[in-house]
């Protein structure tokens, strides 16, 4: 059986490190993102001068990452669920581009999660573990622009209060620690699967 939980939120905000450290101390097998060795990541962010074909690429990742998904069993943990492609496009996006890749997501039937964690956090915490990162690419990439980090951690919270009540969706505020949010997490995971 396959219970499939998305941890999801703005880039930099801890996702991947959450994921890889609950995948530690847990059952909870952690799917990364594809290691794409056909198509190498595009400039990514508001910076790239193709951002429909960056969009594009992070499409293909969701649909990589769905084929491994679907194959798994056990209580599955991603980093960046779908929704995050349509999220980040919103902003990015002029609204013909948009439009051609909200319909070929629309068509793409992939797995919906059985659940999804949101992690939320003010943007100035956010920024210091953007510059903590190792990324050589940040700069150019936009990742540390803090308009862009306000709008996108703004829509993630706006994506969970348009679906609380419909959805087995959840904010975790993930200003703490690592092990702390980790916690939060394993917490409302095992509470609701009664685990």
């Amino acid at each position: 059986m396959l219970m499939y939980i998305v941890i999801d939120g703005v880039h930099g905000i801890g996702k991947t490190t959450i994921c890889k450290e609950l995948s530690k101390k847990t059952e909870f097998k952690y799917i990364p993102e594809i290691r794409d060795k056909l198509l190498p990541p595009p400039m990514l962010g508001p910076n790239s001068s193709n951002i429909l074909k960056s969009q594009l690429w992070f499409l293909r990742q969701a649909i990589l990452k769905d084929q491994k998904i679907r194959s798994s069993s056990g209580i599955v943990i991603s980093d960046r669920g779908p929704i995050s492609v349509l999220l980040y496009s919103k902003h990015l996006l002029s609204d013909y581009d948009f439009e051609i890749l909200k319909t070929l997501y629309n068509s793409l039937n992939l797995k919906e999660p059985d659940m999804e964690i949101i992690l939320w956090a003010p943007e100035d915490i956010i920024s210091k573990r953007i510059d903590g990162r190792a990324r050589e690419s940040k700069k150019e990439w936009s990742e540390n622009d803090l308009n862009y980090l306000k709008k996108i951690n703004s829509e993630f919270e706006e994506y969970y209060k348009g679906f609380k009540d419909i959805n087995p969706i959840y904010l975790v505020d993930a200003s703490g620690t690592i092990g702390e949010t980790c916690k939060k997490i394993e917490n409302i995971i095992r509470n609701n699967f009664n685990i």
